[in-house]
C-alpha cells in the first residue's frame, strides 16, 4: 500500500496547500516558511491532520501536539 506524500506550508500569513515538492525544496526550506507533512490520518470531522497540529482527545478534552518520532518511525501525540 502506498500513499502520496502531501505537505502544507505556512508562509507567515496563511496556510498554502502543496501537493509535491522536490527533494531540494524539503532539504532547503524557504526562509520564513514552515513545512508540515500530512500524517495520513483524519480527525472526526474528516479534516486532514498534519505534523505540528494541536489535537483534542474527546474522552478527556486534553490537547496534544502531533509530532514525528524518528525512534518510533511514527507520529505521536506530545503533551
Amino acid at each position: 500500500m502506498s500513499r502520496k506524500l502531501k505537505f502544507r506550508v505556512w508562509n507567515g500569513v496563511e496556510w498554502l496547500g502543496v501537493d509535491e515538492f522536490t527533494l531540494w525544496d524539503l532539504e532547503h526550506p524557504h526562509k520564513g516558511h514552515t513545512f508540515q507533512q500530512f500524517t495520513g490520518m483524519l480527525d472526526s470531522n474528516g479534516k486532514e491532520i498534519y505534523e505540528g497540529d494541536i489535537v483534542k482527545r474527546k474522552n478527556d478534552n486534553l490537547h496534544f501536539e502531533v509530532v514525528y518520532s524518528d525512534n518510533e518511525a511514527a507520529y505521536l501525540l506530545k503533551d
